[in-house]
């Protein structure tokens, strides 16, 4: 996620300096078509890999019990260990007795 979001903050930073290469005069129409016609392009791009790859099928983890089996395989985990965790005290007082 970390390095989505880096990424995704590069550009924004990158931006006025492009803007800056291709504006040199503020007034001039032609330059600023350029760079409104280059924001197009990458929308264009972005919307286009979309439609191509994009799916809008819903995801397993978006399911509303998706986590339940988990819990409740953490919840067997936990009694297990806990009758792990009973068993050993029985035999350590058992050897303890022994001696």
């Amino acid at each position: 996620m970390a390095i989505t979001n880096g990424v995704g903050n590069i550009f924004p930073l990158l931006t006025p300096l492009l803007v800056g290469v291709i504006v040199t005069d503020p007034g001039s129409r032609s330059q600023w078509q350029i760079v409104f016609a280059l924001t197009a392009i990458v929308f264009f791009v972005g919307n286009l890999v979309y439609i191509i790859w994009g799916t809008t099928d819903q995801q397993p983890w978006d399911a509303v019990d998706f986590l339940k089996s988990r819990d409740a395989e953490l919840d067997q985990d936990s009694a297990s260990v806990k009758r792990e965790k009973a068993a050993i005290k029985a035999i350590d007082a058992k050897t303890e007795k022994a001696m």
